[in-house]
């Protein structure tokens, strides 16, 4: 293998390990894709529990303070039991909506330095095309 061939080979070498870290590049932003939808669906899912939580408080303080059938008092024991519970749960599920939100921005930050990757993966793959066809190109005009 003569010189000129040899820097070819290192060229081309380059140029595959380049595109090989695009490959890995790209996989990873479909992994960080996949797990922000993830993170989403654990948003709409805790939205969904908080609306639910909302109205059962909404109706059992009704229930329970309707000034028209006034309960026993054991029975609004229960009632006052039940909102503070939901109270509770709501707020379990907010701090649970909180750290799905911190990871879609964690994600996010890790797509956007993938993509920066991938960029500049792609400009030395040209760089590498460009380099390897000027070697052709000068040792074809030999």
């Amino acid at each position: 293998m003569n010189a000129v061939e040899l820097e070819a080979f290192k060229l081309e070498q380059d140029v595959v390990a380049n595109y090989q870290g695009a490959e890995q590049s790209i996989s990873l932003l479909e992994t960080y894709y996949t797990n922000v939808q993830n993170k989403e669906d654990v948003i709409d899912s805790v939205n969904y529990n908080i609306n639910s939580l909302y109205n059962l408080i909404n109706e059992t303080y009704e229930i329970a303070f309707d000034l028209d059938t006034p309960l026993p008092l054991t029975e609004l024991d229960r009632y006052n039991e039940i909102i503070i519970d939901a109270k509770e749960l709501s707020q379990t599920y907010y701090q649970v909506g909180l750290a799905a939100n911190d990871d879609i921005i964690d994600y996010l930050k890790e797509i956007q330095n993938e993509r920066d990757n991938v960029n500049d993966y792609i400009a030395l793959m040209k760089e590498g095309q460009t380099e390897l066809n000027n070697l052709v190109n000068s040792y074809s005009n030999q």
